[in-house]
């Protein structure tokens, strides 16, 4: 199955990141025409450039929650911690934190999310957040897993509203029909 996806289905978030639009692409080719992939169908080797960005989480419970199975070298980098194993929550404490929302939003609406965010280092210019986070399933009818895409862009543009202190600030959510 040849997948290609239209520019104008990622829009404005992905404009400058083709990493998520290879994943993205790869995780439409190996569902085929299922509701989900499930994680094993995911291949580390066809989209090798991304992999130092990318992470896979175990999704269970109700209310959800989400443990980091494998996290790329760049995950760890702009997390600043190495997070396989641990969960979301244990990572981020506080419920209302925006990435936990955005996870808890992931579960319940189980379609690709791309969320941007934006932050203020200590030093530095003002970064930008990509994150690309696709439901998987191991049975095919709810989501049991995450495989996601992050990067991190300088903003230098000026243009961004930037938080001076605290948790990164979501600038917007998508979802994609896919």
């Amino acid at each position: 199955m040849n997948v290609s996806v239209e520019p104008s289905q990622f829009g404005h978030l992905t404009d400058s990141d083709p990493l998520l639009r290879l994943v993205f692409e790869h995780v439409l080719r190996v569902r085929g025409e299922r509701r989900f992939a499930a994680l094993a169908d995911i291949d580390f080797f066809a989209v090798p450039a991304a992999v130092p960005h990318m992470f896979t989480m175990a999704v269970s419970g109700t209310p959800p929650r989400f443990r980091y199975k494998f996290s790329g070298t760049q995950v760890d980098r702009i997390l600043g911690l190495n997070p396989m194993g641990r969960y979301l929550d244990d990572i981020y404490a506080r419920p209302d934190h925006p990435i936990r929302v955005s996870y808890a939003e992931l579960a319940r609406i189980q379609k690709p999310q791309i969320l941007r965010a934006a932050f203020m280092p200590s030093t530095g210019l003002p970064r930008l957040l990509l994150r690309l986070a696709i439901p998987l399933s191991a049975d095919g009818a709810a989501m049991t897993h995450v495989v996601g895409v992050l990067v991190m862009h300088f903003d230098r543009s000026g243009v961004t509203e930037i938080p001076k202190t605290g948790p990164p600030s979501v600038i917007d959510i998508a979802y994609l029909d896919a």
